[in-house]
């Protein structure tokens, strides 16, 4: 059975759809910009949607889409690990991703466990499969009561005591409304569309929790498997970001033994997405960075990227050269492609955060702000000294900055290599050093045969200590650590050490003397930071620098992303303008397995007949992180046109050109009815 750790993993990243035809998600940028950003749904975002589609937009569109939407659930999960998904029907049907659903198959057993690889087709009720894990948020109403909330938040004080006041306050609300629903649940006469069923209650934040959104909302456990495809081309367990070819899986939703009934659902359009067609996606992304002060933003370009790109240089050689088994060759070249894709990306962020036209951006946004807040004299001074504050808590920290991070970095390598627990770390270094790459930094683990494991384990930190090596010297504090420190050599002793075949050999004593000796740097180094950072928003408030932009633009601007509902705006958009490249055919990805593998069903070859009519997928520029995976792309009529599979960044507004992938639903349709022979199911999905 997974642990909760790797079933968050192994959703909670999105894949590259575009990785099929061997495209780094750095190759998709593009001169036309994304419309970039997340709204909430209440207030509804027209502005926006007419901004960014141009002409009026209907009101009742946001109510719709917020209806037919779910809120995917991971059982003894963090409420923020979440992904996405959409009612298609009258009886319950819910359109979410495969990758969504496949992590948590092995917890029902063998049979589960196996429709991984062979997929499943429920032909009649009896076979749709329960999903053990997974529950089902469907939210019933949404209401603004930030007054309630906000309104008797203390003034005055540390930011912590109002982060504990404002949870006071939302959890007092939230038992009296659950209270309330529970008695009008037990009332004869009950309204019929409330189905007589106690409606739970949350409250979450949105600009930087400047408005306060109660969501009633009713929680579904029993959801059962009807269609999931079968693994289509090479795949090595969640370590692979690739999806699978056909990323959607179709699931039923029952309330009481019966098929739930929603009152709303997203139609198929009539019409399949065209290039140019204005498009919006539907989602839980999970948290984005998109407040972020200018000096973060500097410490990032001239820092924090730079760092993480050498260490990803290093991860890429470790594991792309010693020789491994056969049983570990295919594991090895997919773990080496994925750090590359990391790598292509990081570089890629860092390259626009320095170009011109980005820091030009940066600075006329900045003096928007300045314009907006200087209608308060107050309110203008202490933002500037605060923007100050920042600066020179950056400046000092910069000077330490790659002590800090070469120290965890050892003292990770360290403890995988002795097959340790991973040593907590800070969240702001992730924020600092992570915004690029998402390569499991315990990679060597992934190798399936021992000594492969122990080896690459071994060249990885002997690599990490020539790095930190070059880098300081002299009375550096982890230069004067690591002096006389050699790594241990593999022999057959250290070998039966590093396997587990006896409690402790020479490898093991080697490093745990280097843990021994990073212990006091770290514990130095930790202290230093909070020295350096004590005046930064990271220790004291990380929602500081959205309300900032809040008490400027008020709800005019996009919020950050919280794990809860968002829509973001866009258009169907290819890497190249007036191509083709906007859309994969069928054709095409059959193609494009055939090179990479000729093992999939006899029966997919049907797939061609579908010939460019219907796309496999299609892009856009809408905003997508993890967290949106099973999300709509819908139409400004709100119908549906594609499944949101994989996203276009890792932080909204540094890559704004890159393009977000959707599984095209019109081409779904095709597959079900051409290769699948499932007509009634399709009819399902169309609303016949």
């Amino acid at each position: 059975m997974r642990t909760v750790r790797e079933v968050a993993a192994a959703f909670g990243s999105f894949a590259l759809v575009a990785a099929l035809t061997s495209a780094p998600l750095a190759a998709l940028a593009t001169p036309a910009s994304a419309d970039e950003g997340f709204w909430p749904l209440v207030p509804p975002p027209v502005a926006a949607a007419r901004v960014a589609w141009g002409g009026e937009v209907d009101p009742a569109l946001f109510e719709r889409l917020s209806g037919a939407s779910v809120r995917v659930c991971f059982v003894d999960a963090p409420p923020e690990w979440a992904a996405s998904g959409s009612f298609v029907g009258r009886n319950g049907l819910l359109l979410t991703c495969r990758h969504v659903v496949t992590p948590l198959l092995e917890r029902g057993g063998t049979e589960l466990a196996r429709l991984e690889r062979d997929g499943h087709l429920a032909t009649i009720p009896p076979r749709e499969l329960a999903i053990p894990g997974l529950a089902i948020e469907w939210v019933r109403s949404v209401e603004d009561v930030t007054e309630r909330v906000n309104g008797g938040l203390p003034r005055g004080v540390h930011a912590s005591d109002v982060r504990l006041a404002r949870e006071a306050a939302r959890a007092a609300l939230v038992a009296e409304v659950e209270r309330q629903e529970a008695e009008l649940a037990a009332t004869e006469g009950t309204a019929p569309e409330r189905d007589a069923v106690v409606l739970r209650a949350r409250v979450v934040g949105a600009w930087g929790e400047e408005r306060q959104l109660l969501e009633r909302y009713e929680r579904f456990d029993d959801v059962r498997l009807v269609f999931l495809p079968e693994q289509l081309g090479p795949h090595v367990d969640e370590i692979d970001p690739d999806p699978p070819a056909l990323d959607v899986a179709l699931l039923r939703v029952f309330r009481d033994g019966a098929a739930v009934r929603p009152d709303r659902w997203l139609e198929i359009a009539n019409e399949p997405a065209r290039e140019g067609d204005p498009v919006a996606s539907l989602g839980h992304p999970a948290r984005s960075s998109r407040a972020r002060s200018a000096a973060e933003l500097e410490f990032l370009a001239e820092v924090g990227l730079p760092l993480q790109i050498e260490w990803l240089e290093i991860a890429t050689a470790a594991i792309a050269e010693f020789p491994c088994s056969d049983r570990s060759r295919d594991v090895r070249e997919t773990l080496r492609r994925r750090l590359e894709r990391d790598l292509a990306g990081v570089r890629d962020v860092g390259r626009t955060l320095q170009l011109p036209k980005t820091r030009a951006e940066r600075s006329a946004e900045r003096e928007r702000l300045r314009a907006a807040l200087a209608t308060d004299p107050a309110r203008l001074a202490e933002w500037e000294a605060r923007e100050a504050a920042l600066a020179a808590a950056f400046a000092a920290y910069a000077p330490i900055a790659a002590h800090d991070f070469w120290s965890e970095q050892l003292e990770e390598a360290a403890d995988a290599a002795l097959r340790r627990p991973a040593p907590a770390t800070w969240w702001w270094r992730e924020r600092l050093f992570g915004a690029g790459g998402t390569a499991p930094r315990r990679f060597p683990h992934w190798l399936p045969d021992a000594l492969d494991r122990v080896r690459c384990a071994d060249r990885l930190l002997a690599a990490l200590l020539t790095k930190v090596r070059e880098r300081f010297e002299g009375e550096a504090p982890l230069a004067k650590a690591l002096a006389g420190f050699e790594p241990p050599q593999l022999t057959a002793g250290s070998l039966a050490s590093a396997l587990g075949r006896q409690e402790r050999g020479a490898r093991d004593l080697r490093y745990e003397e280097l843990r021994r000796r990073l212990v006091p740097v770290i514990r130095e180094q930790v202290a230093a930071s909070e020295a350096a950072l004590g005046a930064c928003f990271m220790y004291a408030d990380p929602n500081a620098e959205e309300r900032w932009r809040f008490d400027g633009f008020g709800v005019t601007e996009p919020a950050a992303a919280n794990g809860y509902a968002r829509l973001s705006f866009g258009r169907i958009a290819g890497s190249e303008p007036g191509s083709d490249s906007w859309r994969l055919t069928y054709p095409d990805l059959l193609a494009t397995l055939a090179t990479a593998s000729s093992d999939f069903p006899a029966r997919w070859r049907e797939a061609e007949r579908i010939g460019d009519r219907f796309a496999c997928t299609v892009q856009s520029s809408c905003d997508a992180l993890g967290g949106c995976s099973g999300g709509a792309l819908v139409g400004r009529d709100g119908a549906l046109l594609g499944v949101q599979s994989s996203g276009n960044s890792h932080d909204e507004r540094f890559d704004p050109d890159a393009r977000s992938t959707a599984v095209d639903v019109h081409g779904l349709l095709a597959v079900l009815r051409r290769v699948y022979r499932a007509d009634w199911l399709a009819e399902q999905l169309t609303g016949r």
